[in-house]
């Protein structure tokens, strides 16, 4: 899923970081000053942008590509619901209702306002999520801890909401570690500072607090790691599905051997693909997370075959794979288990789902 687009977007988001450094760099102190809001103004928003246009596209993706696993009961239940409580998404479900049948749009499937936790949940429990396993996915992410620990250590304080605000018919409980629970509690907090300065920067002139562009960074690269547990948490719930619905999306890879194995969330394994597709240079592969029940993200970093680097191992072939993954990769090989997803999305398959009224 939509990996590489989330890449690129962080990366038009580093590149305005650059810039704006080149700019206030070679202005006087007093217009230093002046432009220092505009700067604080800009990113802001950019940021927030990023945030909520990767997480309405990630869930709609979801819902697209994989509708065989999604569509039932449960989700029209929830559909349903979110269409009605919206007097302005009311209108856009009617427009989509045509001889041919409804067309669930992003729109329609995807509608908010604040993108803050209360609808995050609100999102992936209207395409029938499991939001416990989200928890566990914030929990073990050690990109994400390392980013709250920066923004602990930064101007930004995070920004905590009374428990009301969520709701308590869509999962409210978090986990039962109360340590967990704070930690978690702590990483939307800062998801809320974010979207507190953008509704004050859109909606206010007088701007109450300006952070400088190192604090900014931190809470850019914040909400990028917190992007990538979502495309993980996403993936791993997909697998979940295809295997409870009896058609499992993903093969398992079997290496033969682990070259190295180190604390940096890297690993080389020896490995014959059996897969009936070629492992290419950048694709994501799934790395099962026992004690969790969860799927982490296992990213081939480069490959090796025929003593030169190669782009793709094709089937049958033998080569070493790099990985970087938060997974624990042992050294006995045969003691973990890694995934490849192999089987083709709904949306490619033209998958239709037929609703009696």
């Amino acid at each position: 899923m939509r990996y590489q687009q989330l890449e690129n977007d962080f990366k038009s988001i580093t590149s305005i970081f650059e810039l704006e450094e080149q700019i206030l760099n070679n202005l006087s102190p007093e217009n230093k000053a002046m432009y220092k809001k505009m700067v604080h103004k800009n990113i802001v928003i950019e940021v927030y942008t990023l945030w909520e246009s990767f997480v309405k596209s990630l869930v709609y993706d979801c819902y697209k590509d994989y509708k065989k696993f999604i569509m039932g009961e449960k989700f029209f239940k929830q559909y349903f619901k979110s269409v009605q409580e919206n007097s302005f998404v009311r209108k856009k479900f009617l427009k989509s209702i045509s001889d041919d049948g409804l067309e669930i749009t992003i729109e329609t499937l995807c509608h908010s306002n604040n993108l803050n936790e209360k609808v995050l949940r609100e999102l992936f429990t209207r395409i029938t999520f499991n939001i416990g396993d989200l928890f566990k996915h914030i929990n073990t992410s050690k990109g994400l801890n390392n980013k709250i620990e920066s923004l602990r250590n930064s101007s930004i304080p995070p920004v905590y909401h009374k428990e009301e605000d969520i709701d308590e018919g869509n999962e409210a409980q978090l986990t039962d570690d109360p340590q967990v629970d704070r930690y978690i509690d702590t990483v939307f907090g800062y998801l809320n500072t974010l979207i507190e300065l953008r509704n004050q920067v859109a909606h206010s002139y007088i701007i109450t607090e300006i952070y400088d562009i190192d604090a900014l960074k931190i809470l850019a690269e914040f909400i990028y790691e917190l992007c990538f547990v979502l495309l993980e948490y996403c993936g791993s719930q997909i697998i979940k599905k295809s295997i409870d619905f009896g058609e499992p999306i993903i093969k398992r890879l079997y290496p033969m051997k682990v070259f190295m194995n180190t604390s940096k969330c890297r690993a080389i394994l020896g490995i014959n693909n059996l897969s009936n597709k070629p492992l290419n240079k950048g694709d994501t592969l799934y790395l099962f997370n026992v004690g969790e029940g969860i799927y982490k993200i296992a990213t081939i970093r480069g490959i090796q075959g025929g003593g030169k680097i190669i782009d793709e191992l094709l089937p049958y072939h033998t080569g070493a794979l790099e990985i970087w993954t938060e997974g624990v990769i042992r050294k006995e090989h045969n003691t973990f288990y890694l995934y490849d997803i192999v089987a083709p999305k709904s949306s490619e398959t033209d998958y239709k789902y037929s609703l009696l009224i």
